[in-house]
Formats: structure tokens, C-alpha cells, sequence
């Protein structure tokens, strides 16, 4: 049975220098690991048994993010995710599928959606 989660923050292109110093980027980046860790505790409860298949979805009032931004606008959350699941790399475990999607909210309206569906095996 699917379980989702719902951060209302925003998320930004890292890759083009808009999080500022490196000092901005590590507090933003540190703040939106832990909210999504918080979230997925506060919404979901205790981890979910793997594999899963984690689809992350950025809802913004702009016209998205190109292919490699948005994957890297989405790692603090992904990370906090892996917080949760207790795992301590998320890319040393095939028992995590990780997808990435996008879409229009609207205006002044932030979010990322989190939704943890069972893997097919």
C-alpha cells in the first residue's frame, strides 16, 4: 500500500550557484534534510520495509527544472530520506528505486511530495 509525505518548502537549482555561499547552502541544505527526515516520521511513522520505489515530486509555480537540475534540487530531501529508512548511503542498497518528477503549483506555492510504493520484484 502506498504511504506519501508532503514538505511544504522550496527547492532550488544547486547547480547554478543560486543557494549562495557555501555557508547558505549548507544550512539550507542541512534544514531541508532534516524537515524531510521529521516528515516522513511525523506522516508515515516507523520505516517501511524495502525494496521501495521512492518517487520524489517538486510542485513549484515555474515551468520546472531541466533533467540534471532537479534530481540535484531534490538530494537534501533524498538524504533525509535515507535519515529515516536508517540507511547510511542511499546508493549502496538496490532495495531503493528512486524517481523524480515535477510540476506546476501554483503561484506562491511550494512543495515536495514524497510517495513510497512497494517495488516490484
Amino acid at each position: 500500500m502506498p504511504s506519501s509525505v508532503t514538505l511544504a518548502l522550496k527547492t532550488t537549482n544547486p547547480l547554478n550557484g543560486s543557494w549562495g555561499r557555501w555557508q547558505s547552502r549548507s544550512f539550507a541544505r542541512r534544514k531541508q534534510r532534516n524537515a524531510a527526515s521529521a516528515a516522513c516520521r511525523a506522516q508515515v511513522g516507523d520505516p517501511l520495509p524495502l525494496p521501495l520505489v521512492i518517487t520524489l515530486t517538486r510542485v513549484a509555480p515555474s515551468g520546472g527544472l531541466d533533467d540534471d537540475a532537479l534530481p540535484a534540487s531534490l538530494k537534501a530531501i533524498r538524504d533525509g530520506v535515507t535519515d529515516w529508512l536508517g540507511l547510511s548511503d542511499d546508493r549502496a542498497t538496490p532495495r531503493l528505486q528512486w524517481r523524480y518528477e515535477q510540476r506546476r503549483g501554483p503561484r506562491g506555492a511550494y512543495s515536495v511530495e514524497i510517495l513510497f510504493a512497494p517495488m516490484e520484484q
